[in-house]
C-alpha cells in the first residue's frame, strides 16, 4: 500500500508542471474559438506567462488536490 501511494505521488509531482502547460493552453484554445481572438498556443508562451505571474510555484497550483487523489485512488488501486 504504502509503495503504491509513494510511487503515484512521485509521479503527480514530476508531471504536475507538464500538466499544467497542458491545461492553460487547451483553456486559451477554448478561450480563442469562443471570442474569435488570435493568440499563441505555444508551450513556451504559456511557460513565460506562468513564470512571469506566479514564478515556479505557478506551476505546482493545484497540487494539494492531485496528491491527496493519488493518496487514496494509486493507494487503493496499487496496493
Amino acid at each position: 500500500f504504502i509503495i503504491g501511494g509513494i510511487s503515484g505521488c512521485t509521479a503527480t509531482t514530476i508531471i504536475q508542471p507538464m500538466d499544467m502547460i497542458k491545461v492553460r493552453i487547451q483553456i486559451r484554445g477554448e478561450e480563442y474559438s469562443t471570442s474569435g481572438t488570435k493568440g499563441s498556443l505555444s508551450p513556451f508562451d504559456v511557460i513565460k506567462e506562468i513564470k512571469a505571474k506566479d514564478g515556479i510555484k505557478g506551476f505546482y497550483k493545484g497540487l494539494d488536490s492531485a496528491l491527496t487523489r493519488q493518496v487514496f485512488y494509486t493507494t487503493s488501486r496499487l496496493g
